[in-house]
């Protein structure tokens, strides 16, 4: 719509493109008054009226002259949008807490503070405390594996009776402990409470485990004085205990930093001796 100015008899229009468009052309005198209007002085208004046009066939084009602050911006919030941004804030403040201070300090309050959201959403989105912990551990799950890859790992596995899954599993455990802080806290918290989602974590695990071993590994010790299993077992809760006695500890361990580099080595190379003994 065009408007006319109360003082000053000049035809009022809010959208500048239009009328720079119309100005070029020579037909009307374009000022300025205030951020975004502009005024011109017309002698028709039917004549200026007959431009109209002009702005319907140019809307796109004229949209990339107005500049991005004139265009329309893309919505970056809304219910949907703040309800998963606050579950992802509640997820992140579980992981925050259990790092600086451990898992005796997580409760509804203390998770909701970090967050800076009321502790009543931790009910709505979770039912409780529990839920979001169960919902954290499985997020934070570093040794999950989907049921839809087992097939083709067994079946990689097969090539070498699983000597070389069972070694990179070992190295690739023992570099994400040393590593991650998080992964860390978990073991330990695993390991000094009983909770329901810790144990139906763990025995996740052993059901992925136990997939593996019985369908490759246990063919191929079937003949042999060698238990696999227990050993195999001893080999893993070495890598557990090493790993967090180096990080929270800071203390070497039989001679051996295993928060330097070299010691680190020096434990990985006698992994692999081991698994060769094991397979002889």
């Amino acid at each position: 719509t065009v408007q006319k100015h109360p003082l000053s008899g000049a035809y009022l229009y809010n959208n500048f493109t239009l009328f720079q468009t119309l100005t070029q052309r020579g037909h009307f005198r374009l000022a300025k008054r205030g951020q975004h209007q502009w005024y011109i002085h017309i002698l028709n208004i039917s004549f200026f009226k007959k431009f109209i046009w002009i702005y319907i066939e140019l809307k796109s084009s004229l949209k990339s002259i107005e500049g991005s602050k004139y265009m329309t911006r893309k919505v970056t919030s809304g219910p949907v949008r703040n309800k998963e941004r606050t579950k992802a804030n509640l997820i992140e403040a579980v992981g925050t807490i259990l790092k600086k201070d451990g898992f005796a300090s997580l409760s509804a309050s203390r998770i909701a503070e970090e967050a800076k959201v009321d502790r009543r959403l931790i009910y709505d989105y979770y039912g409780g405390l529990e839920g979001l912990v169960r919902k954290y551990l499985d997020d934070k799950d570093y040794w999950k594996t989907g049921q839809e890859d087992l097939p083709e790992m067994i079946e990689n596995a097969k090539n070498d009776a699983g000597k070389k899954l069972a070694l990179g599993v070992l190295e690739n455990q023992f570099d994400s402990l040393i590593n991650n802080e998080e992964m860390r806290r978990i073991i330990a918290w695993g390991v000094s409470e009983k909770l329901p989602a810790l144990k139906e974590l763990d025995l996740n695990r052993e059901r992925i485990g136990e997939a593996i071993i019985s369908e490759v590994i246990d063919t191929h010790f079937a003949q042999s004085d060698k238990n696999f299993r227990a050993m195999y077992a001893i080999l893993m809760g070495g890598v557990y205990y090493l790993t967090l006695h180096a990080k929270m500890q800071e203390n070497t361990f039989c001679g051996l930093d295993i928060q330097q580099a070299a010691g680190q080595h020096e434990i990985k190379k006698a992994l692999g001796q081991f698994i060769d003994f094991i397979y002889q």
